[in-house]
């Protein structure tokens, strides 16, 4: 077997030969269970999946491939290139060649040079600290039960709503979501061409709500209707409808879990006043290449929701991009985040910084001055159909 092989992006010609890989590697047999079905949005090859994938390529085909799609995030007034790292896989015949380091790094690169300001991807911890990531963000996690409608809203409630599975020939009320997510404070530019595809990313199953012929909102089920991804309404008091029609919408289940982001204090405040409980986890794995921007959008979508503590710190980061010195300051209400050649009041390694600003903990954090720890984890977050 040749060693000599190149790393570059898969053209055109590769589809069906990079398909195979990426379902080979994850030992992907049925056709229900393969990356074609599991995220329609990005394999199809109207999508042009090769043009997102880095391969490793040898005399004898491709042995390795990594998937980095771009997107953009809207952060309040910031816009934010993000890149997300999926279908990290190697050929089975050709672990131990160091394939999946040269592409991560090769990813990284790409990354750095396109100037993203920051990316994501889910996997084993220490296998991709290795890479500058670390686990981050937030997500909260509700658990409903008949039990918990029953005695919030009343033996009887029942949804005003009657809910519909999408196609991909409702484009009027695929639209119709797109500007309901488009008024969140967080958002990711979702592609119009691929917003079906997109909504049933995972395996998940898109419904649209309606009273009558009206469209209402809309939610996103697992295919075994145990969770919800996603929900929202065209208005606010019409969300304990929307939700109590995904809940009647569980088939035989008794128990549903909900993700909600950390920045919707509208679903938050609902479901925490119905939920039996809930869970706050990390929301991915992250590396920041843009720390100066990226904590000035988080940290004024979090003063947005809160407003936080009036304090400053000057901190010194050796991150994965290079080093950034930034004061941190609150004043007034004001959220800034600028570049500095005053003294630190704590230098930090890239996963250390990472930690402190994004983690659910860290023991570096308290060494912050104490209104500024306080303004920490910032809500990074990811939702489940735009994630790759």
């Amino acid at each position: 077997m040749s060693d000599t092989y190149t790393i570059e992006r898969a053209n055109k010609s590769e589809y069906t030969q990079l398909m195979d890989l990426l379902d080979t590697a994850f030992c992907f047999e049925k056709d229900e269970d393969k990356f074609l079905t599991l995220l329609p949005k990005l394999y199809k090859e109207e999508y042009k999946p090769w043009e997102n994938n880095i391969v490793v390529r040898t005399d004898e085909g491709l042995k390795a491939a990594t998937g980095l799609y771009y997107s953009t995030l809207n952060v309040l007034d910031e816009k934010l290139l993000v890149g997300g790292i999926g279908n990290v896989a190697v050929h089975p015949d050709s672990r131990g060649k160091g394939y999946m380091k040269d592409v991560m790094r090769e990813c990284i690169a790409d990354m750095k040079k396109r100037g993203a300001d920051f990316s994501y991807l889910g996997g084993h911890r220490q296998r991709y600290q290795y890479f500058s990531y670390e686990y981050g963000g937030l997500i909260y996690i509700f658990h409903i039960a008949e039990s918990n409608i029953r005695h919030v809203l009343g033996q009887n409630a029942k949804s005003r709503f009657t809910a519909r599975e999408l196609t991909a020939e409702d484009s009027e009320i695929l639209n119709e979501i797109d500007l309901i997510h488009r008024k969140q404070p967080q958002y990711c530019e979702r592609d119009k061409e691929a917003y079906f595809d997109i909504l049933r990313s995972w395996r998940r199953i898109p419904f649209a709500v309606f009273e009558g012929d009206e469209f209402k909102g809309y939610f996103i089920v697992s295919r075994d209707y145990g969770s919800v991804g996603e929900f929202d309404s065209k208005a606010p008091e019409d969300l304990t409808d929307v939700l109590l029609c995904a809940f009647e919408h569980k088939k035989e289940r008794r128990h549903l879990y909900v993700d909600v982001p950390p920045y919707r204090k509208d679903l938050l405040n609902l479901m925490h006043k119905i939920s039996g409980g809930f869970d706050i986890c990390h929301s991915c794995m992250y590396t920041i290449f843009n720390y100066k921007k990226v904590l000035r959008a988080y940290l004024k979508l979090k003063n947005s929701l809160q407003p936080l503590a009036e304090g400053k710190a000057v901190v010194l980061i050796h991150g994965e991009a290079g080093d950034e010195r930034l004061k941190l300051e609150i004043n007034n209400g004001e959220v800034t985040v600028s570049e500095t050649d005053e003294k630190e009041d704590i230098e930090l390694s890239h996963l250390d910084a990472l930690s402190v600003f994004t983690g659910l903990y860290s023991d570096r954090r308290a060494e912050l001055p104490p209104a500024v720890a306080s303004w920490f984890p910032l809500p990074l977050f990811i939702h489940g159909a735009d994630n790759v």
